[in-house]
């Protein structure tokens, strides 16, 4: 590891004493280079993450991968800290685009025994490893299932990203047998009794394919116990032929209010602004609750 890496390692780590919210910017901007280029496959490690604290298999050949293994810690912490702020045991998280599992894992440690996380997750290499996670950490409350949700029940192709955490579907063209996923609504295969607990949170971050996933979940709108955090942007919607506003008006139409999730600086504290419809950014975390 380079000096300079290490430097970025050591400032970045003392500055998350005060919140965690400077770790993965201070590292970004102090470790030189391409922190997200993506290397040559690496045999994987096994090590314990934080903040779920369970056994991970992590390659150095992915930026997100790598920057958990450097830290021992998930980089996304302004979503670990919804999670975190929300969930109770005896919850349900239901995590769609789970990808390697750092939230659905945040989650079960969250939720407890008492409690329920489904993880969906199109990419089937990406749930065999979430699936050996869950295996070797013993986890009896997470379920990983292996398809994409969308808005009408089919079979769809994933088209591969710069990294594991850019794939998106393609609803451009039909799939060949060997590519062929299989996509559902989430009302006809989210379990009833999964909804029946105190708080429902359900995260979508798939690339631009946000507002399909929830045009396949009207039952799960309707109901009153039900979160929703949601990555917005037009830059990945405009391959799916709508922008943010799209989300903001199904939720608005439904009686939601919009709020955006972010970590203090200052301290280990989460605060929530209300939006009253899409911000300049190019994709960012909007939690969508009623009341």
């Amino acid at each position: 590891m380079s000096m300079r890496n290490e430097f970025a390692m050591l400032a970045a780590n003392t500055a998350a004493r005060i919140s965690p919210w400077w770790r993965f910017r201070l590292w970004v901007r102090l470790t030189g280079g391409n922190p997200y280029e993506i290397r040559e496959p690496v045999a994987p490690v096994w090590m314990r993450v934080q903040p779920h604290g369970y056994e991970m298999e992590l390659s150095r050949s992915d930026w997100m991968e790598r920057y958990a293994i450097q830290f021992a810690h998930y980089y996304q912490d302004d979503a670990v800290a919804v999670l975190r702020c929300l969930l109770r045991p005896g919850d349900t998280f239901i995590d769609v685009g789970a990808n390697l599992g750092f939230l659905a894992l945040t989650a079960a440690r969250q939720v407890g025994s008492t409690g329920r996380v489904l993880a969906f997750e199109a990419n089937r290499e990406l749930t065999d490893r979430l699936m050996r996670v869950v295996h070797r950490n013993r986890i009896d409350n997470l379920t990983v299932l292996s398809m994409a949700l969308g808005a009408t029940n089919g079979h769809v192709v994933l088209t591969k990203g710069k990294h594991h955490g850019t794939n998106f579907i393609d609803f451009s063209r039909p799939p060949t047998p060997d590519e062929s996923i299989a996509m559902r609504r989430a009302d006809e295969v989210i379990p009833a009794d999964a909804l029946d607990a105190r708080l429902v949170l359900v995260k979508i971050d798939v690339e631009g394919a946000e507002l399909a996933v929830l045009q396949g979940m009207p039952r799960l709108l309707a109901r009153r116990n039900v979160q929703f955090l949601v990555e917005v942007g037009d830059k990945h919607a405009r391959k799916f032929g709508w922008c943010s506003n799209d989300i903001f008006q199904l939720f608005g139409a439904t009686g939601y209010r919009a709020y955006l999730p972010r970590l203090s600086p200052f301290a280990d504290r989460l605060r929530m602004r209300q939006l009253s419809g899409p911000i300049d950014k190019t994709c960012y975390d909007v939690l969508f609750r009623r009341g």
